[in-house]
C-alpha cells in the first residue's frame, strides 16, 4: 500500500468505560488523551498477506488486506503501549462502524482518512494485577494497572463513552474524535455500551 494508514482502538470495559492515555510529552501540544494506536507497519502487510493467502486465492482483495494489516497493527501498538495483549486473538478486534450502512460511497465503513478504527471489549484479565506501571487516573477501579510505553504518562476510565470525544480533540488532528463521534451515531455496538453506561442521558 502506498498511502501512509493508521490504526487506533477503542478499547471498552463494560464496568469501567473506554481507556483513555495521557501524553504530557508533545511539544507542540499541551498534555491531553489519546486512544492506542499508531502507524501500520509494512511487516502487519506482510503477516496479514500470509494469513489470507492461507485461505483465498490470489489476488487478496485490497480492502480485505488493509482492513486485516490494520487491525494486526492497532494490536500491535496497543500492546506496545498499554501491555494488552491481542495480537494473537484479532478477533477481538471489531471494525467500528463509522457510516450508516447505506451511505451507497466506496469508503471502507472504519476508515476515516487514512485512520482505520477497531473496537475491542476489554475485561480485567486483560490488565496487570501486578507487573503494571499504571492505575487508572481517576481511581477507578483501583487493582487494575497498565504497563505504559514512555510515549503516555497515565491513563484514565472515561465512564461515558460520550464524553470522550471531546477529550480528543488534539489527538491525530482531531481525526480520532470525530470518528468516535461517527461510531457513536453508527456503531450499534458502540451505540448499545454507551446507552448502558448511563441509560437516563438521552431521554
Amino acid at each position: 500500500m502506498d498511502q501512509d494508514y493508521r490504526a487506533f482502538v477503542f478499547a471498552l470495559h463494560p464496568a469501567y468505560g473506554m481507556v483513555l492515555l495521557h501524553c504530557s510529552r508533545k511539544k507542540r501540544k499541551p498534555p491531553h488523551f489519546q486512544c492506542p494506536g499508531g502507524h501500520v507497519d509494512q511487516a502487519d502487510f506482510v503477516r496479514a498477506s500470509g494469513l489470507l493467502g492461507q485461505n483465498l486465492v490470489s489476488p487478496i482483495p485490497p480492502e480485505l488486506l488493509l482492513n486485516l494489516a490494520g487491525k494486526i497493527g492497532a494490536a500491535r501498538e496497543l500492546n506496545e503501549e498499554t501491555g494488552i495483549d491481542a495480537r494473537e486473538d484479532l478477533d477481538r478486534l471489531e471494525p467500528v462502524r463509522l457510516r450508516p450502512s447505506d451511505n451507497g460511497n466506496n469508503e471502507m465503513d472504519n476508515e476515516l482518512k487514512g485512520r482505520l478504527f477497531f473496537r475491542l471489549t476489554l475485561v480485567d484479565s486483560d490488565f496487570f494485577v501486578s507487573g503494571g506501571n499504571y492505575t487508572a487516573m481517576n481511581g477507578v477501579p483501583p487493582d487494575l494497572k497498565l504497563r505504559l510505553s514512555h510515549e503516555h504518562q497515565g491513563f484514565i476510565f472515561e465512564p461515558d463513552p460520550r464524553d470522550a470525544p471531546r477529550q480528543l480533540l488534539l489527538h491525530s488532528g482531531g481525526k480520532v474524535s470525530k470518528a468516535l463521534e461517527m461510531a457513536l451515531q453508527n456503531d450499534e455496538n458502540l451505540r448499545n455500551i454507551a446507552a448502558a453506561k448511563n441509560p437516563q442521558r438521552d431521554r
